[in-house]
């Protein structure tokens, strides 16, 4: 399969690009499969998984997210898990939704996908929900089985998301822009994590020529700085 094409939507407060993948043969109502990345990922996250979906007859869409160059940084400056389940709507509006499609997502995608597969009236007919749980499945402490060692796991699970309150951060990740996009960083996102940061991935000199030119094409670290793990209960 050849390189992909790619597709622009104009909303209000941001534009969104991002790559797409057609089967050789693509009927005119061929199902849409659209993909959410997480962060500190891209849309290049799925350049591998969405040849095959292509292959087995899905139309693959791949929107970088808001904040994400080539995206852009949106104008209102909202990264909430509904601004982001908007977005996806207008990709899909905009390629053509068939009443067959699936939304795929991990990581913040996975959020804002368990939002759109829970809308009254979703245009997804199934969703795949990768690294986060659906917020219905978050229970009280005291609903929890073996609520004991979850307890135990939380120093360790707090150990591996250091990022997500470090972005939380005021000026920091603006200042550490430099230091994070250097490639020593990512062996130093090892040493922290416990050598636990993608072990099988392929952290090879193309995988970060796709990732690096992002910080430099838009000042992304402040967009990233506001993301809004404080505010998920406002949407």
């Amino acid at each position: 399969m050849g390189e992909p094409a790619w597709v622009e939507v104009d909303a209000p407060s941001v534009t969104l690009r991002g790559p797409t993948w057609k089967p050789r043969r693509a009927a005119a109502d061929a199902p849409i499969a659209l993909c959410l990345h997480g962060f500190p990922d891209t849309a290049h996250g799925w350049r591998k998984v969405a040849p095959k979906l292509a292959a087995a007859g899905w139309r693959v869409v791949a929107p970088f997210m808001r904040g994400y160059a080539p995206s852009t940084i949106p104008s209102d400056g909202s990264y909430h898990i509904g601004a982001l389940m908007n977005d996806a709507l207008r990709v899909l509006d905009e390629v053509g939704p068939t009443g067959r499609d699936v939304i795929i997502g991990h990581d913040w995608g996975a959020i804002a996908g368990a939002g759109l597969a829970a809308m009254p009236a979703s245009p997804f007919s199934k969703a795949v929900i990768m690294s986060v749980p659906p917020a219905a499945s978050f229970r009280p402490l005291g609903r929890v089985p073996h609520a004991g060692r979850l307890i135990a796991q939380i120093p360790r699970q707090l150990l591996r998301s250091w990022y997500i309150m470090y972005f939380q951060l005021p000026l920091m990740p603006e200042r550490s822009a430099s230091w994070v996009r250097q490639r020593p960083a990512f062996g130093a996102f090892r040493q922290i994590c416990g050598q636990r940061v993608r072990p099988r991935a392929e952290l090879t000199g193309k995988s970060l020529e796709l990732v690096h030119p992002s910080g430099h094409q838009h000042d992304l670290m402040p967009a990233v700085g506001r993301l809004p793990c404080d505010r998920l209960a406002d949407t």
